[in-house]
């Protein structure tokens, strides 16, 4: 089984020019990344439309400003317990760049940030996520060890700080708490 079947979100057009559409296997929503542009070697980012996936679609989200990671089949994760979406979208402090998840809960029409892309997300129940090693690049031995602690911790969503959509130009100046249990 491919790894985003776990994600329960399949891509429908596989990227066909610089443009990939994503439904949720419920078909509640869909996510379009277009215009994907390489930001660094071999690291993608677009701007995002989420959409309700109905006949009469109606559009909840489009990215103005952030832009999110596009990977293939990892661009997006769907919470179908918590009814969340999952993006990533890497933020530019000072010189590094920091990836961060950005949750959306759009029946509250609210955000929020995990700041462990080292890790899938996987939904245990709802509002909680187990943090599941998957290292995103290659690390010495020593930084392997360090972020490997976290492995298997659980998150309550519910304990995290959510944002009004409206402020979602501003995530990467939010200050982040991963809350686990």
């Amino acid at each position: 089984m491919p790894k985003f079947k776990k994600m329960i979100v399949e891509s429908v057009t596989n990227q066909k020019g610089n443009t990939d559409l994503f439904v949720t296997y419920n078909n509640k929503y869909s996510i379009e990344f277009a215009n994907i542009t390489e930001y660094k070697m071999m690291n993608f980012i677009s701007p995002v439309e989420i959409w309700t996936n109905t006949e009469n679609s109606i559009q909840l989200f489009s990215s103005s400003k952030i832009k999110f990671e596009y990977q293939y089949t990892r661009s997006c994760y769907y919470l179908e317990k918590s009814d969340i979406i999952v993006l990533i979208t890497p933020c530019y402090e000072t010189k590094y760049v920091e990836l961060l998840y950005v949750l959306f809960d759009f029946n509250e029409k609210v955000f929020t940030t995990i700041n462990a892309t080292n890790f899938d997300l996987t939904e245990l129940e709802n509002n909680i996520v187990r943090l599941d090693l998957h290292f995103r690049y290659c690390y010495d031995s020593e930084v392997e060890k360090q972020i490997s602690i976290d492995n298997g911790k659980l998150i309550d969503l519910s304990k995290l700080d959510w944002h009004d959509i409206t402020k979602i130009d501003k995530l990467c100046k939010l200050s982040i708490t991963n809350n686990t249990l």
